[in-house]
């Protein structure tokens, strides 16, 4: 009996050191996320300015590619105006790989109305991948009409983002014709 009490207060001292040094962690953890969203923020906020009103090219496409890593919908109003106005095709392409990181459904209707009129085949395919990235069912007449394009790179894209909206609305698959 002697041991065991001697033991005893012991192990409730070392769980009380490990319960405080878990406090002391989960503040630090605190402390660094704070920090690391009060970055993200900065980060997202000159991105989202850049992408909007700097001249150059490069700052552009660097908001872009930021914009895409951080995957915050309040940026999707600035890249659907990059996607639509920008004179640079590699930011256009920039600003479409940010909308589909975002898959924000805001995105689907200027996308839509940009691939009724989109000619060059491998936007077409971009604007098809981010559609299916998004998975909005709005989206599906126009991606069957594609999916019968004599241009291998527009049918497949068309085919791989009705793959994915189907796998995300299984019910929509009464729309599509056998």
């Amino acid at each position: 009996m002697l041991f065991k009490k001697i033991i005893a207060p012991g192990r409730f001292g070392l769980l009380r050191k490990k319960v405080q040094i878990k406090k002391e962690v989960g503040i630090m953890a605190k402390e660094q996320r704070r920090r690391l969203i009060s970055e993200e923020e900065k980060l997202l906020e000159k991105s989202m300015i850049n992408i909007a009103s700097s001249s150059k090219e490069s700052e552009r496409i660097a908001a872009a590619e930021a914009l895409e890593k951080l995957r915050d919908a309040r940026a999707v109003p600035d890249l659907i105006r990059a996607f639509e106005k920008d004179k640079s095709p590699t930011v256009k392409v920039k600003a479409l790989l940010a909308l589909g990181a975002i898959a924000d459904e805001r995105t689907v209707k200027p996308l839509v109305e940009a691939l009724k009129t989109e000619k060059d085949p491998a936007t077409i395919y971009r604007i098809s991948w981010v559609l299916g990235a998004i998975g909005s069912t709005r989206a599906i007449d126009l991606l069957l009409k594609y999916q019968h394009s004599e241009n291998a790179l527009v049918k497949d894209g068309a085919r791989k983002a009705l793959e994915q909206i189907l796998k995300k609305h299984p019910e929509a698959l009464k729309k599509v014709p056998d």
